[in-house]
């Protein structure tokens, strides 16, 4: 019989628990939730590891202190469970550098049966080269998806690093780019929107630019190159374009898509008929 979802909030009771026999498990040890019991990374992941079972994987670990050693342990842990196919990964606020996303990524990078990934990775700095590690573990992935990333100060040459590793992504259906606090310019946008009509069995994208800009010539790009997105029938678009912009052209490219072919079209901002 299939073992059903095993939810964890009390780090010791996952460590003691039967971790050999674990297939889908959820973890949530959100700093404001693991109060009573300390939170220790290195013991953490290493359990983890043990669980050789584990097909499906949700852990939130938001606002916990994940050092250089933890996010190469953790790296390490995902590795050793090779069924794994669902990983869910909360690190937004974890202190998580360039180092540790290195460390981090290398592991990522041999999970190749994974078909669905989601990680927040919101209130961490690991710079350009971070991005570049990620975008190099993303195209080793060749089996996802799903895809879902939530981030915040990447910039103009993060977003550029990071769609370099989307390129070997083929089976992608679903992808959700959430950029929080940050300015996207021409080139970066630019750039995201040649790759995406290569992710030729793309049905379903989000891309949400939450508290800062996007260059409008890069937005106009972005909208001409998803018109060349045919298999995509779901799209959601959060996007503040600025600059001098003629509105109305905007407009025109937004309309172009053909509403019996996208079956929901959003845009939370500012493109409106």
């Amino acid at each position: 019989m299939m073992q059903q979802k095993i939810c964890f909030d009390n780090q010791e009771d996952f460590l003691n628990s039967s971790l050999s026999d674990h297939t889908d498990l959820e973890i949530y040890l959100r700093l404001s939730f693991d109060l009573i019991s300390k939170f220790n990374a290195k013991s953490l992941f290493l359990a983890l590891s043990k669980c050789i079972k584990l097909k499906n994987l949700a852990m939130q670990l938001s606002n916990q202190t994940i050092s250089v050693s933890d996010s190469l342990d953790l790296g390490s842990a995902i590795t050793n469970c090779t069924n794994i196919s669902g990983l869910l990964l909360l690190l937004d606020g974890c202190g998580i550098g360039y180092e540790g996303m290195k460390g981090f990524a290398s592991g990522l990078s041999k999970c190749s049966n994974l078909q669905t990934l989601g990680i927040d990775l919101q209130d961490n700095v690991f710079g350009v080269e971070g991005y570049l590690d990620l975008a190099s573990a993303l195209s080793k992935l060749s089996n996802l998806t799903e895809l879902g990333l939530v981030l915040n100060g990447i910039g103009d040459k993060g977003l550029i690093s990071l769609v370099s590793g989307l390129v070997n992504c083929t089976n992608l259906k679903a992808l959700a780019l959430e950029m929080g606090r940050t300015t996207i310019q021409c080139e970066g946008a630019s750039t995201l929107g040649s790759v995406l009509p290569k992710l030729t069995k793309l049905k379903i994208l989000q891309i949400i630019i939450g508290t800062h800009e996007i260059e409008c010539c890069g937005f106009s790009n972005l909208l001409t190159s998803l018109s060349q997105c045919n298999q995509l029938n779901n799209l959601i678009i959060g996007i503040n374009p600025h600059g001098v912009v003629d509105q109305d052209q905007l407009k025109k490219k937004f309309i172009k898509f053909n509403p019996k072919k996208i079956k929901k079209l959003v845009n939370i901002n500012q493109i409106q008929d």
